[in-house]
């Protein structure tokens, strides 16, 4: 495994739930990393 990271294209981005935990975009993304 060579990259945790979502791809730009990702359904993934901004469809989490907002912990309180800093994100960027609408919402948080569901992924181990934030996209930027």
């Amino acid at each position: 495994m060579t990259s945790l990271r979502l791809a730009s294209t990702s359904t993934l981005i901004d469809k989490g739930t907002n912990v309180g935990i800093a994100y960027t975009g609408a919402a948080p993304d569901l992924g181990a990393f934030e996209t930027s």
